[in-house]
């Protein structure tokens, strides 16, 4: 029987750099819109009081980046023993990758590796583990398993949309940040690479999933794959 394993982490762009993590906090306090009542601590609840505490939250903002990292590392060494056959990542994209000329509810991206540089262009300061800011890091994808994916999907009459390469950026920062949180001692990745036999044998060869109404895969292959029994890792960002 195969195996599922969850994991959920956050991808708060905050987390990459380094500064107080209550900028966000400094930002809504200048807003216009805001009611005069809440600029002052005074008014605020006394959980958020004690954390903005003297200091502006210096404090509290160093505590949860410590816990986060705590977690960040807890979830890794939690998929490295599991040692699954592929990883399938969900995020959002917010404006990112899909636009204006394409917006699908959902997509499945069947890439084989992308490139990204998530220190290029951005305005946050030093990122936390002071990398060049043309730091690339090529981030690998499993297109046989997200191919198997999809096909199933289609055979079992869910026209899931899929792509295999990139539209306008290479990843939204949902996926780029989890991966880069997912190695967050900068240890590499390659342990979550199969260790009992290459990963494709678990899947049918590739076949053609550009037709909605296609098989995807035969019931033989289907049948074939049931048996070899995949072990996949879930990882959901929050």
């Amino acid at each position: 029987m195969g195996q599922i394993l969850g994991l959920g982490i956050t991808h708060y762009p905050g987390l990459s750099y380094k500064g107080n993590l209550t900028r966000r906090i400094k930002l809504l306090l200048a807003d216009p819109q805001l009611p005069e009542r809440l600029r002052s601590p005074e008014n605020w609840h006394p959980t958020m009081r004690e954390q903005w505490s003297t200091d502006e939250g210096w404090g509290h903002s160093e505590k949860h980046r410590n816990d986060m990292i705590h977690y960040f590392r807890k979830a890794r060494a939690e998929l490295d023993a599991f040692q699954p056959d592929f990883v399938l990542l969900w995020g959002d994209d917010q404006y990112e990758n899909y636009r204006e000329d394409c917006v699908p509810p959902f997509s499945v991206l069947a890439y084989d590796s992308v490139d990204v540089q998530p220190w290029q262009g951005h305005q946050r300061g030093q990122n936390w583990w002071d990398e060049p800011d043309d730091k690339t890091f090529t981030i690998a994808g499993h297109r046989a398993g997200a191919k198997h994916l999809v096909s199933a999907l289609l055979r079992d009459g869910i026209d899931i949309t899929y792509a295999y390469k990139p539209l306008h950026q290479p990843l939204g920062h949902a996926f780029v940040n989890s991966v880069l949180y997912l190695d967050i001692d900068r240890t590499g990745l390659d342990a979550l690479e199969c260790d009992r036999g290459d990963p494709l044998d678990h899947f049918p060869p590739e076949q053609d999933t550009t037709q909605a109404s296609g098989t995807g895969i035969s019931e033989q292959e289907h049948l074939q794959n049931k048996r070899n029994c995949a072990k996949v890792s879930w990882l959901r960002w929050r």
